[in-house]
């Protein structure tokens, strides 16, 4: 309908954008429960994208975890976990307890891996090496959600990535879009050009 009636690509992505948002209005009074599948066929690619974005500096992404360290804790972690390793933020949302490999032991400690969920491995899980910091943010990730894990009766419970809402009983996975979000609020605070988890990704 959009490209029927020449709806320039800014236009075309505020309408998806708001699609998105009422989707997820309809999810958060719990009137649906909406599938995730839907949710990634709502993307829209502008057909003249902006390439030359340059990526978060080291420093920059310091002081966005930094700044999430007190207010979103494991949103920090995530965006930690993204900038030290090869895992993306859409496999890192699929991360399991279960999601830590060892692949050898040494005297002077062991290595690891994770299994994830890749868009080149579809429905399999691949393996992903890790070093040592990216392992010590997942135990961390695991021991932050371990309580409110414990209350949890459904599929969502052995994710490591979820959270309990303000007014709710029941905790839920992070949305697709959760980590973004986050990093580009502490971008505005933090006067940085918000990139989302690409600029991250990129570096």
């Amino acid at each position: 309908n959009c490209i029927s009636r020449g709806i320039s690509n800014a236009g075309t992505s505020t309408l998806i954008s708001q699609i998105k948002k009422f989707l997820e209005f309809l999810e958060d009074k719990e009137y649906m429960e909406v599938k995730p599948i839907l949710y990634r066929l709502l993307v829209y690619k502008d057909s003249q994208p902006d390439v030359n974005k340059e990526p978060y500096t080291a420093e920059e992404i310091n002081r966005i975890i930094n700044y999430l360290k007190d207010k979103k804790p494991l949103h920090a972690l995530g965006v930690a976990i993204i900038a030290n390793s090869e895992i993306r933020k859409e496999s890192l949302l699929k991360l399991k307890t279960d999601c830590l490999v060892k692949t050898l032991s040494r005297e002077d400690g062991a290595e690891y891996a994770v299994k994830v969920h890749t868009k080149r491995s579809e429905n399999q899980l691949e393996l992903i090496n890790i070093n040592r910091y990216v392992k010590s943010f997942i135990d961390e990730c695991i021991e932050f959600t371990s309580e409110i894990r414990k209350n949890m009766n459904s599929y969502d419970k052995d994710y490591i990535f979820i959270h309990l809402q303000e007014g709710r009983e029941i905790p839920k996975r992070f949305k697709s879009e959760s980590i973004a979000k986050e990093i580009n609020k502490a971008c505005r605070i933090l006067k940085i050009e918000p990139l989302g988890t690409a600029g991250i990704r990129n570096n």
